[in-house]
């Protein structure tokens, strides 16, 4: 059901993923299900043409933790990134 909700290009990683895997076996690995679910249930501002979340996206620029961005795709919101603060992750 999850994938329905998400754009074709979802962002989930900065760098590219390994041949064959999913964001969901991603968020499995690193343990993001808890951090996902934490960033999605909180209020979305406005940033450009994506709706993001937390809102210290937007507030705070030295914010680096992980965001939420969601776009409006054919007459509906849909999921378009889940990621961590800007650039790869070393």
């Amino acid at each position: 059901m999850l994938t329905s909700l998400m754009t074709p290009d979802f962002g989930y990683r900065w760098d590219a993923p390994p041949p064959g895997e999913s964001v969901f076996q991603y968020w499995s690995m690193n343990d993001l299900w808890p951090m996902l679910g934490g960033i999605v249930g909180q209020k979305f501002v406005p940033n450009g043409t994506y709706m993001v979340a937390p809102a210290q996206v937007v507030k705070e620029p030295s914010y680096h933790g992980y965001r939420a961005g969601i776009r409006l795709e054919g007459g509906s919101w849909k999921f378009a990134y889940f990621v961590p603060g800007e650039g790869p992750t070393q």
